[in-house]
């Protein structure tokens, strides 16, 4: 299966004019069953209308959980953003197909992961591994 990422069409925009602060501790995770991507869910009470978040079960808790101290790096011209990889402990069998970054103050969606398909952790971590270059980068050299 191919994990693909899509930004919303307002996180950037929020980004730049403040509403959403990639530092305030607020960044979350939320993992959904179900769920037809629109760039167009600006926020996560949007997405969660238009999919279904996983119920609290299985070591999941509705509203998803903090992804820690988020990364934001400059080199080369390319930024980007990150955080340490977000686990959750599966009591019995964990199942997603999506995983959406969102802030819980401002309720802005940043960016949706799908995992291509469902993806099973059965008594055992459920990790979204960030990867070296982030969750996106955004190249600004000519």
């Amino acid at each position: 299966m191919a994990v693909t990422l899509a930004m919303y069409g307002t996180s950037m925009h929020d980004g730049m004019n403040g509403t959403l602060d990639w530092d305030s501790g607020n960044i979350y995770m939320g993992l959904l069953t179900a769920y037809t991507f629109s760039e167009d869910h600006a926020t996560w009470t949007a997405v969660k209308a238009a999919g279904t978040e996983h119920s609290t079960a299985n070591g999941y808790t509705v509203g998803g959980k903090t992804v820690g101290t988020t990364t934001h790096d400059y080199a080369a011209g390319v930024s980007t953003f990150g955080s340490p990889d977000v686990v959750w402990t599966a009591t019995t069998a964990l199942t997603a197909a999506y995983a959406i970054v969102f802030n819980t103050s401002t309720d802005v969606a940043i960016c949706c992961i799908n995992f291509g398909g469902d993806v099973t952790a059965t008594g055992a971590a459920f990790t979204v591994d960030d990867t070296p270059d982030g969750y996106f980068s955004i190249d600004v050299s000519p």
